[in-house]
């Protein structure tokens, strides 16, 4: 992988601000903003919904017909394969957002295309390298039973296919196709997977194996990656090929290695719960929390709809030196994030147990775990989309420090709390660590850009809408 072609160098990374941030985004005045985000962050919300929904579906399928045991073992094999996806990413996931966006916005048509040819040459090499050691190390520690060593081993099959997945939606969400860039992973995979788990159960019964279910989510997501590329191909720029591909790998690979620790923090403070209490405590305590955990995830979803929305945005507000516009985006987002936030929570924590007990009696046993954990959420959605606000204008560095610390807070508090308290002490671990990633990284956002993501923000008067 050599660079082969020269450019101006300010076009390899967002403009900050000044008199050259100005005159580039006079280039391509920005569209109408209110309406375009909310059908933007509606739609994706919407999609997020219904992937709730199938995986709501699938989980009691899944949890009825397996058991507390199988469906842990299942539980555990794919919390790994979702790991390991976040360094099969090499942190070009965020890093193709802001850079597609930036690209499209100042017609650079040949850093466009040589940033996606290295991307995806990328990706595809780190993540089938990551699958393959991952598989090794398991067979050399050759622990647990059969069944849980076929199971991981299929899930490893997963991580270069969710890998090249999100890397073809976040290139859809670049070129500004934010709702059907997540029409793959959020709506053919699930749907697929709901129909062939139906029809497993229904040929096997009883005799459905947490092996089966891994196997299922490996189709369905390859059947994802197709549709993905195909809508991707659609709707590349014409541009692209009239033109010579520009490289400046060394740049991308820089602001993408602070990108991996962000996504790899990220995945640790949400997986290791789940590794850890299977780990110490066994199968069963990690089916159980798993179920608790997602039901509290569900709260995230205005977040993670409505940060998907704002993040091209936000690096092409960037591009122009307009940092007013993004004060006022960051203000009036986090404060709609939060009003949708807060009555699912108010439910969870009050009447989490009757939500358990659909996927079970033995699953009721999850409720102080939910509540815990939905206090967390809320305080998340509170801090609005400040991990956006920081990897799109390039302080990749501070954010990555912040999700870092929370990471290492995260493991020490799982692995004191779980033996004495369980799923609680899980809970807690989790948490306390998504407090301490919003507090830094809003107070990054602070001191590097003046911009106050959280609900208290202040929306400048001079902002345009």
């Amino acid at each position: 992988m050599s660079d082969d072609t020269t450019f101006p160098p300010e076009l390899a990374i967002p403009p900050s601000t000044g008199e050259e941030g100005a005159r580039l985004g006079r280039l391509t005045p920005p569209a109408p903003l209110r309406g375009r985000l909310m059908r933007s962050a509606g739609a994706t919300f919407g999609l997020k919904v219904g992937d709730a929904g199938a995986t709501f579906l699938i989980s009691v399928m899944l949890a009825r017909i397996l058991g507390v045991e199988g469906f842990g073992i299942y539980s555990y094999a794919m919390a790994w394969a979702v790991l390991l996806a976040i360094p099969a990413l090499f942190g070009m996931e965020t890093l193709t957002v802001r850079h597609v966006a930036a690209f499209l916005r100042l017609k650079a048509w040949g850093l466009l295309r040589g940033y996606l040819v290295r991307a995806f040459q990328t990706v595809t090499v780190a993540s089938v390298v990551i699958a393959l050691a991952a598989g090794l190390v398991a067979a050399s520690m050759a622990g647990g039973t059969d069944t849980q060593m076929v199971a991981f081993w299929l899930a490893m099959l997963l991580v270069p296919l969710l890998a090249l997945v999100r890397l073809a939606q976040a290139t859809m969400r670049g070129l500004g196709h934010i709702g059907l860039g997540f029409v793959p992973e959020l709506a053919v995979a699930p749907i697929l997977v709901i129909l062939m788990v139906g029809m497993g159960v229904w040929l096997r019964g009883a005799a459905f194996e947490p092996t089966w279910a891994v196997a299922m989510n490996v189709l369905a997501t390859l059947a994802a990656l197709v549709a993905g590329l195909l809508l991707l191909w659609r709707r590349l720029p014409r541009a692209l090929a009239g033109v010579n591909a520009a490289f400046d790998t060394r740049r991308w690979y820089a602001s993408a290695l602070p990108l991996l620790f962000i996504g790899g923090s990220q995945v640790i403070n949400r997986q290791a719960d789940i590794i850890m209490l299977g780990a110490l405590q066994g199968p069963a305590a990690a089916g159980v929390y798993t179920v608790a955990a997602r039901g509290a995830g569900l709260i995230s979803f205005v977040l993670f709809a409505v940060t998907a929305a704002v993040a091209p945005r936000i690096a092409a507000l960037y591009a122009a030196g307009d940092l007013q516009g993004i004060q006022a985006l960051a203000t009036r987002t986090s404060r709609l994030i939060l009003i949708f936030s807060l009555p699912l929570a108010a439910a969870f924590i009050l009447f989490g147990d009757m939500f358990l007990i659909i996927f079970g009696d033995d699953f009721a046993g999850g409720a102080a775990a939910l509540a815990i954990l939905s206090v967390a959420q809320v305080i998340n959605g509170a801090a609005g989309s400040v991990g956006a606000c920081l990897t799109m204008t390039g302080h990749e560095r501070d954010a990555a420090r912040g999700f870092a610390v929370s990471a290492v807070v995260n493991v020490i508090l799982n692995a004191a709390l779980i033996p004495p308290f369980g799923m609680t002490g899980a809970a807690v671990a989790s948490g306390t660590s998504i407090v301490v990633w919003n507090a830094l990284l809003v107070l990054a956002a602070q001191r590097r850009l003046g911009i106050d993501s959280t609900v208290l923000g202040r929306s400048p008067a001079a902002a345009r809408p």
